[in-house]
C-alpha cells in the first residue's frame, strides 16, 4: 500500500531493502519526490520508509520485503543473485548486509560525511562478525560520525600506518600461501623471516624510501645471491602494498636499486667422481630411498623436487618418458634411458602410496 503527502512518498509494506536505481532484481517502485539540498538518504521507523532525494521528477528504488531486525538464520539463509544486493536492518538506519553473487556476505553501514554518501565495511559474515556483533559495531560507527569523525578516513590512515611486520603476515597469508608453489613459498618465507622483518619489522610501510632499501641491499653484499632474491621479495611486497592501499604514493622503493651481478654456476661430475659416487651408493644399505633418488637425479637430469614428487602415474615405460604435470617451468616430458627405467623398476611399489620415492615415517617409542 502506498500513500503520499505534500513532501514525501511513504512506502508501506512488510519491508525492506532500499537502494538507488541500477539494479534489476526486486520490485521497482516509481515515486515522485521533491528535491532537497541533501544527498539521498532514508530514515526508518517501524515499517515505514521515508525517502528524500535531490533528484527532480521521478526517483526509482528497489524494494525488497524484509520485515525484521537481522537474525543469524536470516542472514545465513540469504541466497546469492545475479548481482549484489542489500538486506537492510530496520532497527538501525543505513545498516545492512551486502550479498555478493559469489555468496560472500558483508556487513556495511552507510553515512554522510563531507557532503558525500559513504559506505563503511564492517566485516564479513562469520569471519568473525555475527549479526549482533556487526549491529553493535554499526552503533559505534554512527556515534563516531555524529561526533564529526569520518571512519573511512580513519581506517585509511590506519592502513597507511601498518608496520612491515604486520604487512608481512598479510603478505604471506593472502599472497604467498595462495599463489605460489610450495618451494617458492619456502624461499619467500625465508627471505621475510630472516632478512626483511629483522631489518624493517617496526617500520611503517609508508615510511620506507628508496634510500632505505638501497642501504638494506648494500648491507647484504657479502651474500649477493640472497640479497637479490630478498630484494625481489621486498619489491613484490611494495607492489601489493600499493594495490591494497597501504601505500598511496604509487612508488615502489625497490625500483632503481641495482642488483648484484650473478654468475651462472655449473658443476659437472668427472668420470672419476661418477665412479666414486656409484661405489658409495652401492655400499649404502640403510637408506635405499635416498639411493634411488640420487640415482634418478643423475640418470634423468631432473630437479630434486621433481624426483621427490614423482608419482607412478607420471611414468610411461613403453614410451621411455616421465610426464611431469607440474615443475618449475610448467608441465614437461622427460625422456629417460634404460638405466633410469631399471632403477625405477627396482623400487618397490607401496600400496595406497602414489609416490615413487615414498620416504619413511618417524616412529616415536
Amino acid at each position: 500500500m502506498i500513500r503520499s503527502d505534500r513532501k514525501f512518498r511513504w512506502l508501506r509494506g512488510q519491508d525492506l531493502n532500499l537502494r538507488p536505481s541500477g539494479y534489476e532484481l526486486g520490485i521497482w517502485v516509481y515515486a515522485p519526490l521533491r528535491p532537497t539540498a541533501q544527498n539521498p538518504l532514508f530514515s526508518l521507523k517501524k515499517r515505514l520508509i521515508r525517502v528524500r532525494s535531490p533528484c527532480t521528477g521521478y526517483a526509482r528504488f528497489r524494494i525488497h520485503l524484509f520485515p525484521m531486525c537481522f537474525l543469524k538464520k536470516i542472514v545465513a539463509a540469504a541466497e546469492p543473485a545475479e548481482r549484489d544486493y542489500f538486506l537492510w536492518d530496520d532497527s538501525i538506519p543505513a545498516f545492512a548486509v551486502r550479498v555478493w553473487p559469489s555468496g560472500r556476505k558483508v556487513y556495511v553501514i552507510h553515512y554522510h560525511s563531507g557532503g558525500r554518501m559513504r559506505r563503511y565495511t564492517i566485516g564479513q559474515h562469520e569471519s568473525p562478525w555475527t549479526a549482533d556483533l556487526a549491529r553493535e559495531e554499526a552503533i559505534k560507527i554512527l556515534a563516531r560520525v555524529h561526533s564529526g569523525e569520518n571512519p573511512s578516513d580513519t581506517r585509511l590512515e590506519e592502513r597507511k600506518a601498518m608496520t612491515v611486520r604486520e604487512f608481512s603476515n598479510r603478505f604471506l597469508g593472502e599472497y604467498v600461501d595462495v599463489h605460489l608453489k610450495p618451494t617458492t613459498q619456502s624461499e619467500y618465507k625465508r627471505a621475510v623471516d630472516l632478512f626483511i622483518v629483522p631489518k624493517f619489522g617496526t617500520w611503517r610501510m609508508a615510511d620506507i624510501s628508496r634510500a632505505d632499501v638501497s642501504e638494506f641491499h648494500a648491507d647484504m653484499r657479502q651474500i649477493p645471491y640472497q640479497a637479490n632474491r630478498t630484494l625481489g621479495v621486498l619489491s613484490k611486497m611494495f607492489s601489493l602494498a600499493d594495490l591494497w592501499g597501504i601505500r598511496t604514493d604509487g612508488l615502489n622503493p625497490c625500483r632503481g636499486v641495482q642488483r648484484y651481478k650473478e654468475e651462472k654456476r655449473e658443476r659437472y661430475l668427472t668420470q672419476e667422481e661418477y665412479a666414486r659416487l656409484g661405489a658409495t651408493l652401492d655400499e649404502t644399505k640403510d637408506m635405499p630411498e635416498a639411493v634411488w633418488a640420487i640415482r634418478l637425479l643423475v640418470l634423468t637430469g631432473c630437479r630434486l623436487r621433481e624426483i621427490q614428487t614423482l608419482q607412478w602415474s607420471h611414468i610411461f615405460f613403453d614410451q621411455s618418458e616421465l610426464r611431469l604435470p607440474d615443475s618449475k617451468t610448467g608441465a614437461k616430458i622427460v625422456q629417460i634411458g634404460q638405466a633410469a627405467i631399471n632403477v625405477i623398476k627396482s623400487v618397490p611399489r607401496l600400496e595406497d602410496n602414489p609416490y615413487v620415492i615414498a620416504g619413511r615415517k618417524k616412529v616415536v617409542i
